[in-house]
């Protein structure tokens, strides 16, 4: 009975009693409603780094890549019988395409007697021809050459002529280093 219920049966003029000793704890009641989430606290510092990792297996061999392979030189075809490749340390006129389109020249040819402007000098191979005609300008050697340097044209059928005047006998064109791209 609750103090108030016993104060109202006891209205019979007697006097109130002493308040008992607490009762045992109730039971835990159910859980509420979750309340609002707080603010953001703030970044805590950074732990310590941990230790590194076993090394992963290797991994497969890509395939080469545009240009990275070694360069295969062919001879040039139908060499004009009034030259010959330089003898005199030069490589012989060679042609080779890379990988990545690009095709290269290499080499020295000699005149053994004047060649006429616009003559057929030699013929690249076949895999080494340009897609549309090139010019280049190169620079000859000699002790009595008139012309310093002459015009060549290569050619989409892969003729080489030389356009820029006649090319002197014991007259020498290096053709090393002479690149060009098929696409352009």
């Amino acid at each position: 009975m609750s103090r108030i219920q016993r104060t109202a049966a006891n209205t019979g003029g007697g006097t109130e009693g002493k308040e008992g000793k607490q009762g045992p704890e109730g039971k835990e009641g159910k859980e509420g409603p979750i309340g609002p989430r707080g603010e953001r606290g703030e970044k805590g510092e950074t732990g310590l780094e941990g230790k590194t990792g076993k090394e992963g297996p290797a991994g497969k061999e890509g395939p080469e890549g545009k240009g990275a392979g070694p360069l295969t030189f062919v001879a040039v075809e139908a060499l004009n019988a009034e030259l010959e490749n330089e003898p005199t340390g030069f490589a012989p006129v060679k042609a080779a395409t890379g990988t990545d389109g690009i095709s290269h020249l290499t080499g020295a040819v000699k005149a053994k007697k004047l060649i006429a402007q616009n003559t057929l000098l030699f013929t690249l191979p076949a895999g080494q021809r340009p897609t549309f005609k090139k010019q280049l300008l190169l620079a000859l050697t000699s002790t009595s050459a008139t012309a310093p340097r002459m015009q060549f044209e290569l050619k989409t059928t892969g003729e080489v002529v030389n356009t820029g005047g006649t090319l002197e006998a014991a007259v020498t064109a290096s053709f090393d280093d002479v690149t060009w791209a098929h696409e352009h």
